[in-house]
């Protein structure tokens, strides 16, 4: 996470209530998605760990408030586009429905 003092503490779930934030969540959704597209269960960890590495700061960034769940899948699936990851950005599509 990024040293300065916005740090995302809870997310707003779709039914409004407030859960502590979980980056691990991202990772293994990352995860997934990556090894469904690729099989591998190293190259899945070490990708899905670099991209929520990027999408928490990206959270942090735009984020004062808590974040909705969405918005953050948001960021994820922007993230996985931006990295040139369409493939398994449709995988995490299919994931988060």
């Amino acid at each position: 996470m990024t040293a300065d003092n916005t740090q995302i503490k809870h997310v707003r779930r779709r039914d409004g209530s407030l859960v502590p934030f979980d980056k691990d969540k991202i990772y293994y959704a990352l995860y997934r998605a990556f090894f469904e597209s690729f099989q591998d269960e190293q190259e899945s960890a070490r990708r899905a760990e670099a991209l929520t590495q990027k999408v928490v700061s990206l959270i942090q960034e735009r984020f004062r408030e808590a974040p909705t769940v969405e918005g953050i899948q948001d960021v994820v699936e922007e993230v996985l586009i931006q990295q040139g990851y369409a493939q398994v950005a449709k995988s995490y599509i299919l994931y988060r429905q």
